[in-house]
């Protein structure tokens, strides 16, 4: 596998890693991390912009943060018992300016594979859609796991108001369809080879229609506005 592709599938297995859990995101963000350390090393680099300094910014406000909780916490406050909780959340964030430096110097060097990543996310994004419906409707979903957020009605039926799908006992389905819904339609307009104007209109109608069902499921309301504005 070329380092384009290589690199490509790592980016591409990001909303597999949040479903899989923290301890997969973190080893994938820590991939892509080193990866982006080695490239740097190896004389690659990216122009500056605005965005950056911006973004740059951004974690420099979440570190005086975390440093002024702390020591608010710790020394202005009266209190026994020490916390650097915030502070150390604070540090560990850096994590992902360092990733978002890595992918930028990835695609800024042109190592990157759009056509992999889309159709990735589009497929994980539609494959956890249908999973919700299908949880919706039969209590279980594709992996036969049940959501803890239920009740039971005096008919003795069982009543899901929030639907997790694969993230089990997280109630952040919406969110997360929310979050990649967009790639499913950008992918198709932009990759496919259908020609007909009124397949693509069919198709990406269908594709609407399954993740606004999904997120509605779901039972997560802001995910729900935020796919209304976004699309």
């Amino acid at each position: 596998m070329s380092k384009k592709n290589l690199l490509s599938l790592f980016i591409a297995l990001i909303p597999v890693s949040l479903i899989l859990g923290t301890f997969i995101l973190n080893l994938n963000v820590l991939i892509l991390i080193i990866s982006g350390l080695v490239l740097f090393i190896n004389g690659l680099r990216f122009k500056f912009d605005k965005i950056d300094i911006l973004i740059v910014l951004f974690f420099i406000y979440i570190l005086f943060s975390g440093f002024w909780n702390t020591i608010e916490i710790n020394f202005i406050i009266e209190n026994d018992n020490k916390n650097y909780y915030i502070l150390n959340k604070s540090i560990l964030f850096l994590r992902y300016l360092l990733l978002y430096f890595s992918i930028r110097l990835i695609v800024s060097n042109k190592l990157i594979n759009f056509k992999l990543i889309f159709y990735s996310y589009s497929l994980i994004t539609l494959f956890v859609s249908v999973d919700i419906i299908f949880q919706f409707f039969y209590i279980k979903d594709l992996f036969g796991l049940v959501s803890p957020f239920f009740y039971k009605i005096d008919t003795g039926e069982t009543v899901i108001y929030k639907v997790t799908g694969p993230f089990y006992d997280e109630a952040i389905a919406g969110g997360f369809i929310q979050k990649f819904a967009l790639f499913a339609f950008f992918s198709f307009f932009i990759f496919s080879k259908i020609k007909s104007v009124s397949a693509k209109v069919y198709i990406s109608s269908t594709v609407f229609f399954i993740i606004l069902i999904s997120i509605i499921f779901s039972g997560n309301r802001m995910p729900l506005i935020l796919f209304i504005l976004n699309f």
